[in-house]
């Protein structure tokens, strides 16, 4: 049975715990972090002495989207995304309104989108009429959208008219998730300006 060292350098702790429990099961020996984002493991015979040892980077857990740009939808209602958004989101995302109920829609990675969704069903429904008409609507407008090898995405036509995305898009990275904006809409959003 292998024993398990438990020196610990500086690390975020918060992320470091799902992390771990992957790579201790893969690896059936300990590892220690390294940074935020990998972990340096070592295997120790039942004596404890190091057979061997060495470093497994993790990817990060959610990336973050940042940064402004200026797209068209083509005449078929699809988006090029930027590459450096869309290098993240795989081969599919979500497509939703704006959980805030702002006038964009928002992308989502799926995972993203599935963890989200989660914290509603976790939180009490039950006695809130209002919240769960707000998630029923949200959930039901939703739409998983494929990206194709060209980076570009069909936006489903009843959320291009809630965004009202005719041709110029505005992509707005937001951290965790990419919003789409009607260049008005947007122009008026950051100056301040509620948009109905």
């Amino acid at each position: 049975m292998p024993i398990f060292q438990s020196n610990v350098l500086g690390f975020n702790s918060r992320t470091f715990c799902k992390k771990i429990e992957a790579l201790t099961v893969t690896m059936s020996n300990f590892c220690l972090p390294v940074g935020d984002f990998g972990v340096k493991w070592y295997e120790r015979d039942d004596f404890g002495a190091k057979l061997r040892e060495g470093v497994a980077m993790t990817e990060l857990e959610s990336p973050r989207f940042f940064g402004t740009h200026e797209h068209n939808l083509d005449i078929k209602g699809r988006l090029t995304l930027p590459s450096q958004l869309r290098k993240d989101l795989g081969q599919s995302c979500v497509v939703s309104k704006s959980q805030y109920g702002d006038p964009c829609l928002t992308i989502w990675r799926t995972q993203d989108f599935n963890e989200f969704s989660e914290r509603f069903l976790n939180s009490n429904l039950d006695d809130d009429i209002s919240a769960r008409r707000r998630m029923r609507i949200w959930a039901s407008e939703a739409s998983l959208v494929e990206i194709d090898a060209t980076g570009r995405l069909a936006l489903p036509q009843r959320l291009r008219d809630y965004g009202n995305l005719t041709k110029e898009v505005i992509v707005v990275g937001v951290l965790l998730t990419i919003e789409l904006w009607n260049v008005n809409a947007w122009n008026s959003h950051i100056g301040g300006q509620d948009v109905q």
